[in-house]
Formats: C-alpha cells, structure tokens, sequence
C-alpha cells in the first residue's frame, strides 16, 4: 500500500510540472486547463492536488486563477472537504476584488464565506453572504441563494439566536420552492422545526415536521426519510412519550439501518433485559457502518453505559477505552489539521521569498552588466555616478533584507501564539475532564445509596440505643438494613467509577486490608465526618481511630506527618501500570 501510494505521488508529480510548463509556454486559458486535468486525473484527490500546486504558481493571470481558484472550491465541496484558508481565497480572488462581475464574484464571496465559518470568523463569513446574495438578485440565481441562506441561518442556530436562524431558514424555503428543489426545501423546513425545538415549542415543532413528512410520502430518499423520522422521535423522547419516540426511531432505522442518532436514542429507552439485547445488537451493527470518529465515540460510550448498568462491566471497559481512544484521535486529527494549514501558509510565504529573492538577483546581474558596458563607453564622470547608483542600490538592498528580517520575525511570533493557542485548547480539555468527574461525584450524591448514607448519619449518638426501630423503617423505606452489604458491593463500584481503579491500587498497594478496612477507605473518599463514619458503621469514634491507625501501620506511613486521607489520596492519584492490573 505505501509503494502504491509513493507511484501516485510521482505521478500527480510529473503531471504537474508537466502542465505547468505547458501553461507558462502558451498562456492557455483556464477551460483548456481543467480539461487537461480532467484528461490526466481520473482521480478527483488526484486531480485536486495538482489545482493546488497550480495555484501556488505563476502559470496563470490573475483572472485566470480566479476562475481555476471557483473550479477547486466547488471540487472541494462535492468531496465534502474543508475549503482553502480565507487568506489564500483573498488572494486568488484579488482580480474580481478589483473586476466585480454577476458570476465568478458571488461564487468566491460564498465559499470565502464558508471558509471564514470554519475558521469562526462569524462576522466575516455573514458579511461575505450577505454581499453575495446582492450580487445574486440580478442573476436570478435562487437556488444558490437558498443555499447562502441556509449557511446564515446555520450560524445564527450554532450562536443560539433562533429567531434570527428561523427568519433564515424561511427564506431559503421559499427560495427552494421558487428553484423547484424539493429536497432542500423539506430539510429547510425540518431545519425551522429545530429551531423550536431548541425553544421547547415542541408542538410547533412537530407540525413543521409532520408537514415535511407529508411532503416526503412516497419518495425513494430513505437517508431524508429516516432523518426526519428521527427529528420526530426526539421532540417525542423530549416530551417523556416513549411509546411514540420508539415508533419513530424503529421506523427512522426501518428507512436507514445505519442511522446512528436513531439508535443511540432508541437505546435510550431500553427498559427490559430483550431491549437490551436487541438495542446492543443494533448499536453494534450502526457502529461497523460507521466511518466518522465522533459517532463511532458516541456508539461505543454508549454501549459502555449499556453494559455497566447490566454488569457486564469487563465488555464496559473494553468499549470505555475504545470510545476514549477516538477521542484522542479526534483530537489528535484536528491538531494535524491545524499544524497542516500553517505548514502550508509557512511554505508559500518561503515560496514567495525565494521568487524575491531570485527576482531581486536577476535585477541586480542586469544592473551589473550595464554598467560594465558603460564604463567601456562613458568618461570617468559617468564612472563616478553608476558607482554612486551602485551604493544606493545596495542600500535598497539591505533595507529588503531588514524588512524580510521582521517578517521572518513576525512569523515566529505568529507560532509562538499558535502554540499558546494549542496549550490552551489542552487546558480546556483537562478542565473538560475535571467537570466529568464533577458530575460523576454529583451522580453518586442524588444515588440511593448516598440518601441511605446521610439518613443513617442524621441518627443522633443518644438515639444508637434505638437501633432496631430506625433500621426497621430504613428497611421499610429501602428494602434491605442500613448498610447491608449490597450497599458496600455499590460503595465499592461508585468509588471506582469515580476514582478509576481505586481499590485495586489500594490493594495492590496494602494486600493485607481487610473486607472491613476497604470499605472504610472507600467511604473516607467521600468527606463523612469522623461521627458519620462511627454511626454508619455502628461502633465507636476511638474504635474508628484504631482503625485508621491499623490502616496507617499497615501502610508503612505510622512515622510520616500524614494523615490517612492524604494517603488515600496519593494512592488514587498514582499511574496504575498494565503489569500491575495484570
């Protein structure tokens, strides 16, 4: 596979010195171009690269690489690629900047709008749309107008500005309409029917996709027809009307198997051992059929969950590190990204420093040589002035040198702020962390389990004689003692679904803890006061104290200034080894 693909680079290659050549001997124009580009890449990646590396040249006039520069932008968006960064856009497009026309201009003004988006330029990509839709009223064109639109009300949507998104996405539908292009006029209208959803006006909501719906009936588009049937679905789960919401998604993934989001939902309202099994089987099936990282995350977390409520916790495990190993490829893949696109904006600028510099070179052998041939010709006083021309010269010269100084300079500090930016992104990403255990600690303070807890811990020391008529209603309330030993088995699982491995670090770390001592150390994790421990445990403060000695002693810590609660903590926040689990 790497031979193949290193044959095909030198391929596109060869082709591409090839046309360039060509190009700079006859000047052809950019229709004569694209043929030859159809004609020698059947490949459209293929094909694509060898754009690039055309536009990165001089071949071509200013006009030209305009059009060649449309021509990569539409490639890029019938492979659903990311469009080229906006400051190279400016500066292929710079001739109609300058020579406005009805077609070419809008064009570039929409896709360079796209750009700006990907790169959250919010206000630059609005203002590019809005100006492309000016030009686009005298060309008639309502079908990409429709389309700008939609973009626009996609923004708004993402920024939370529903009103302002609905009044978008009401304008492309009537432009869709006007065009004849069904299909987008349906998802525009489903696209208005999110828009209250996200205002909680869900009957509004599903009148606008019961309409689509009507729309749809008896069309062959099942990816259409499964999507909105899965809006649907949602607005019902939302509403708490499962039997609705799971009609709807059977009925989504009847059109389309391989529609993640309806079974990811419809997994959600798994009630029964059977709608375990057959959700899991079908979770399994979407996630073979899924190519994108982010689902294929989403999919195994959620069999992750799946399997941890039914306590297959080994099959949990597996998924949860599969689902964290996407999203560090995820991560990883849009850092790649980034370094790509400044890699690309480094070489150009190198690229252009050379041609500078070579330009400045030829200048300076054409100033040479005629001077030397004047000086055959001309008197020493005319010797004198080329000598004084030449000085200048070289003062231009140095002061070149001194601006590529400052922009090599200018461009070190433009990565050294790329870095801080990728350092911040990493922060964020550690505080995302931090708030996910935050909401597992919340998880385990709303459980059974901890109600169970703080009620025990709210009987009085003077009321302990009393025990068996307060165990008596904790029964009646919960069904089972007070701290029987299901609730040490829950103990124990919330500790480590907090703390990852916590009672086996601890074990490996003191094998000698008893069954007692553990849960002890596990119920420490959760701030009760000395007095809970004791009544929780039906014995004494001192028996408590003697606990944690015997605890401490047999840690080796009885001769550090320690106290359990900072040795617990060292342990959980300790690199637990393969060998170790092992």
């Amino acid at each position: 596979m790497k031979k193949r693909f290193t044959l095909e680079n030198i391929v596109t290659l060869l082709a591409s010195i090839g046309i360039l050549s060509f190009s700079c001997q006859n000047r052809c124009d950019p229709d004569k171009l694209l043929k030859n580009l159809y004609d020698n890449y059947p490949s459209s990646a293929l094909m694509l690269s060898a754009m690039d590396s055309i536009l990165d040249s001089d071949a071509l006039s200013p006009q030209d690489k305009a059009i060649l520069c449309y021509n990569n932008c539409e490639l890029r968006d019938s492979l659903h690629l990311s469009m080229l960064p906006d400051s190279l856009l400016s500066e292929y497009m710079s001739y109609y900047i300058y020579h406005p026309d009805n077609y070419y201009y809008p064009r570039l003004l929409y896709y360079q709008g796209r750009a700006f988006a990907e790169s959250e330029k919010l206000s630059n990509a609005i203002n590019n749309y809005l100006r492309a839709i000016d030009l686009l009223k005298s060309n008639s064109d309502a079908n990409l107008s429709a389309y700008i639109y939609s973009y626009m009300a996609d923004l708004y949507e993402n920024n939370l500005d529903q009103k302002k998104a609905r009044e978008y996405y009401v304008k492309a539908a009537e432009l869709f309409l006007k065009a004849n292009n069904w299909r987008s006029y349906i998802i525009a209208i489903r696209d208005q029917g999110d828009t209250y959803v996200l205002e909680e006006e869900y009957e509004t909501a599903l009148q606008l996709y019961f309409t689509a719906d009507s729309l749809l009936e008896g069309s062959s588009d099942s990816i259409l027809c499964s999507d909105l049937a899965c809006h649907i679905g949602i607005v019902y789960l939302t509403k708490e009307d499962y039997t609705e919401a799971r009609r709807y998604f059977e009925e989504s993934l009847e059109f389309n198997p391989t529609n993640s989001s309806a079974s990811f939902s419809l997994s959600n309202i798994c009630v029964t051992k059977d709608d375990y099994d057959h959700t899991r089987k079908r979770l399994l099936i979407v996630l073979d059929q899924t190519k994108d990282l982010t689902e294929r995350s989403m999919l195994l977390y959620r069999l992750y969950e799946m399997d941890k409520s039914y306590g297959n916790y080994q099959s949990a495990l597996t998924f949860l590190e599969k689902s964290d190993t996407y999203q560090d490829s995820i991560v990883e893949n849009r850092y790649d990204r980034q370094l790509i696109e400044t890699e690309k904006k480094y070489q150009k600028q190198k690229i252009e420093m050379a041609n500078m510099r070579l330009s400045i070179e030829r200048n300076r052998i054409t100033i040479v040589s005629c001077i030397l041939i004047l000086l055959l010709i001309l008197s020493i006083l005319v010797y004198r002035l080329e000598v004084n021309k030449r000085k200048r010269k070289h003062a231009e010269l140095l002061h070149e040198t001194e601006k590529h100084k400052y922009l090599l300079k200018e461009q070190q500090l433009l990565n050294k702020q790329q870095e801080q930016e990728l350092r911040s992104k990493e922060k964020e990403l550690i505080q995302t962390q931090r708030l996910s255990d935050l909401i597992k600690e919340t998880l385990f303070r709303n459980s059974v389990l901890y109600q169970k807890i703080k009620l025990v811990s709210n009987i009085s020391l003077q009321n302990r004689s009393k025990k068996n008529s307060y165990q008596h209603a904790i029964e009646e309330i919960f069904g089972e003692p007070s701290f029987s030993q299901s609730d040490k088995e829950r103990l124990i699982t919330f500790t480590n679904n907090i703390y990852p491995h916590f009672t086996e670090k601890l074990l490996h770390r003191i094998p000698s803890l008893s069954e007692e001592e553990l849960i002890y150390c596990c119920l420490l994790m959760f701030d009760l006061s000395l007095n809970d421990q004791a009544i929780i445990l039906n014995v004494t403060v001192n028996t408590i104290k003697s606990k944690r000695h015997r605890i401490m002693t047999k840690g080796g810590c009885t001769n550090r200034n320690m106290r359990l609660e900072d040795f617990l903590e060292e342990i959980q926040k300790a690199v637990w080894p393969e060998e170790d689990r092992k």
